[in-house]
């Protein structure tokens, strides 16, 4: 058999990359059995309606300090679609968003469905150490944190691996003055 498509191919099968609604036409040429030289033709038409792909939008905080919660929040173009939020090939959420807590680096797939048609959105969530902090008398020559009454003390804040400054410190006491009698 011969075959004709409209598209130009000449095979039994064509592949089409989809992007509107097409219609496809191919074309059968071929002898009967009984006579070589009787060529029998038949049109056959294909339509087929193209749905778009969702586009997906994430919004949140994918990195955040370390066991602290990241809220990741999806939106499509299409209404309706439909969420999946998968991490370690274990479906955790059928919701537009998701809210865990980052303790590790994850990474998590994001497939937004509609009509059949889907994208699927990589995502990886870190997070930051905690910082290590330490607090220092600077005046305190015995490094025993002992002050005599009404002396002063110069503290001192060291913050190791964190993220890089600058830094907000609210010192706080619990410094209750007596009344003297």
């Amino acid at each position: 058999y011969n075959y004709t498509w409209n598209t130009g191919g000449t095979g039994e099968s064509i592949t089409a990359t989809i992007k509107k609604d097409t219609t496809f036409s191919v074309i059968c040429k071929g002898s009967t059995i009984t006579s070589s030289n009787l060529q029998c033709e038949k049109e056959a038409k294909y339509t087929i309606e193209a749905k778009p792909n969702p586009d997906v939008n994430v919004t949140g905080n994918d990195t955040v300090c370390k066991n602290d919660y990241v809220m990741l929040a999806a939106t499509s173009n299409l209404p309706s679609s439909s969420y999946a939020w998968i991490e370690n090939n274990d479906t955790i959420s059928y919701l537009s968003s998701i809210r865990r807590q980052v303790d590790a680096q994850h990474t998590y797939t994001l497939i937004v469905s509609k009509d059949g048609c889907s994208r699927k959105t990589p995502l990886t969530t870190s997070f930051y150490d905690l910082p290590q902090i330490k607090a220092d008398i600077t005046n305190d020559p015995k490094n025993d944190s002992i002050i005599c009454y009404k002396g002063t003390a110069d503290l001192t804040v060291t913050v190791e691996n964190a993220v890089p400054g600058p830094y907000e410190y609210t010192w706080t006491s619990n410094y209750i003055k007596a009344e003297e009698k």
